[in-house]
């Protein structure tokens, strides 16, 4: 169960987050735009990283106390994979983005294309996450070799 609630949890703080990317992308107004990267910012830490660190510590300790073992079945490899890659990819890839939009857009010299940069990043979480609880759900590809 933990892990069911921190993994929906982290879905739903990279859901908000991805929204805070749009809106900064799109609205006109320089104050709209660094509050939504400044309040992305203040997610990152104290709402993803622990989501997702505990996302990761439950599923292992999940897979390794119960029959699905860590490498017997070929999604729940899937989702280690993925969840790993996405723990360690995200914030070095949105932190100093997020950072320079903030310092950057009242000055009126954002560079071009970080906001969209963010945006696809927010995107790319949410559909690995999405991706995550779908191989949940739904079990697909059977038993590794390693079983």
């Amino acid at each position: 169960m933990a892990h069911v609630v921190v993994s929906v949890g982290w879905l739903g703080a990279a859901t908000a987050m991805m929204t805070l990317a749009l809106r900064g992308l799109v609205s006109t107004d320089p104050i709209v735009r660094v509050s939504a990267y400044e309040t992305m910012h203040y997610f990152d830490l104290p709402v993803n990283a622990p989501l997702s660190i505990s996302m990761l510590i439950t599923g292992i300790l999940c897979s390794v106390l119960t029959p699905w073992g860590l490498i017997r079945h070929w999604w729940v490899l899937a989702k280690l994979v993925l969840s790993a890659g996405l723990l360690l990819a995200i914030p070095f890839l949105s932190a100093h983005r997020l950072r320079e939009l903030t310092e950057t857009i009242p000055a009126a010299t954002e560079p071009a294309g970080t906001a969209a940069e963010v945006l696809a990043i927010s995107i790319t979480g949410v559909t690995v996450l999405t991706a995550v609880t779908v191989l949940s759900v739904f079990k697909p590809w059977g038993r590794t070799r390693w079983y």
